[in-house]
């Protein structure tokens, strides 16, 4: 499937923009979509993929860490964290997700070759000295570090500027952990110097002080956005601010608390107590529906860390429905709402000239959602070619 040869998929009711599904069949060509409608009639010689089932645009998890997911402890090795990362992009691409949000790995790992969903990565996170990126630096020593420390405007400055001559393509700035730890003018700084570069900026904000500095400096995303009140999603809605609340994170946190608690001896130091996390989780709840009342744009994010599978995509839809969201609103999330964290309006949709990032499902969407089910075939535009693959369900 490659230069100016065209794949037709055939048959198929596809996700169209706005929502609705609708009988049309797709033709791929130099890596995106070059036509969808109904009854097209392949050319001579082409390739023709007959597809029974529900048409979607590929996933696109817009929170995610590449070389921190999974089951397994970290590697302590450089050549064990590029592994991981491959084989978690690999799972990834399995599951229906061509295109993924990397928000802070160790320095550089993001950019090694690899097979998998397209990746967009803030390459290390931007925060204070001593905040919130900075927890693991024990248990990664004589690694490139996760987080890039900064303190006053310059120095924010100069922790964007490096990020960008790395190659990154967005910068991930860090506001909080358990208190403020970035100043308003610290943030101003690096937005604004971001933005100068052409990067976007996904703000880790998860107490309201934090989302307050977000919105004033001129954050594209909010990271988690953790006690927002419905004023701050208001005018997260008017300034076109993305949400992407990582729900699932928080409920899995719940559930390991609960799995603590049951078997506890003693104090311990993680998770907090059950309590404290029925209280956040149910915080948390309502902020979804809020911002959804408020006309925020959602985007779904695993902010899948060690300990959770790297393709938990379909957790975190799953549990926006759970939530509150119609299926194919959920899905959505995971589609056009992703594609609104890039900014890049070339993906998480069926139309002609989008990259030709396709999956189809052979439930029907509330299935899919209600189920977790994995797709049948993945088709991934990748340098002016149409990659595909085909999996056989269990």
């Amino acid at each position: 499937m490659g230069l100016g040869e065209d794949t037709y998929l055939l048959g198929g009711r596809a996700l169209l923009p706005g929502g609705e599904f609708a009988a049309a069949d797709l033709r791929l060509r130099n890596g995106v979509i070059a036509e969808i409608e109904p009854g097209l009639r392949p050319a001579s010689g082409s390739a023709v993929v007959e597809v029974t089932g529900f048409v979607m645009p590929g996933l696109i998890d817009a929170h995610t860490h590449v070389s921190w997911a999974g089951r397994e402890p970290m590697p302590n090795t450089w050549a064990g964290v590029v592994g991981r990362a491959r084989g978690n992009r690999l799972r990834m691409l399995a599951a229906g997700v061509t295109t993924i949000r990397d928000v802070g790995s160790l320095d550089g790992v993001a950019f090694e070759p690899s097979g998998g969903p397209a990746c967009f990565c803030a390459n290390q996170i931007v925060c204070a000295v001593g905040g919130h990126g900075t927890e693991t630096a024990e248990a990664w020593a004589g690694l490139p570090k996760l987080a890039r420390e900064a303190r006053g405007a310059d120095a924010f400055r100069a922790a964007v500027r490096y990020q960008a001559d790395r190659g990154a393509h967005l910068v991930k700035l860090t506001l909080n952990a358990a208190e403020l730890e970035v100043t308003p003018e610290e943030a101003a700084a690096a937005v604004n110097e971001a933005h100068r570069l052409g990067r976007r900026v996904a703000c880790h904000a998860s107490i309201p002080d934090a989302i307050d500095i977000a919105i004033e400096a001129g954050a594209d995303t909010i990271e988690h956005g953790n006690g927002a009140t419905p004023a701050q999603l208001r005018r997260m809605a008017a300034a076109g601010i993305v949400l992407v609340p990582t729900a699932w994170i928080f409920e899995r946190f719940l559930d390991e608390a609960r799995r603590a608690d049951a078997g506890a001896v003693g104090e311990r130091a993680w998770p907090p107590p059950v309590e404290i996390w029925e209280a956040r989780v149910a915080a948390h709840r309502e902020v979804v529906s809020d911002a959804v009342a408020a006309g925020v744009v959602l985007a779904a994010g695993t902010d899948a860390i060690e300990g959770c599978d790297p393709d938990s995509l379909a957790d975190e839809i799953l549990t926006l429905h759970r939530l509150g969201l119609e299926p194919i609103d959920a899905l959505r999330a995971a589609t056009e709402g992703g594609a609104a964290a890039l900014g890049d309006p070339g993906r998480g949709a069926l139309r002609e000239g989008a990259a030709a990032d396709v999956v189809v499902f052979e439930a029907s969407p509330r299935d899919v959602v209600r189920d977790r089910i994995r797709p049948a075939m993945v088709f991934q535009g990748y340098c002016g070619h149409v990659k595909a693959y085909f999996y056989v369900q269990a």
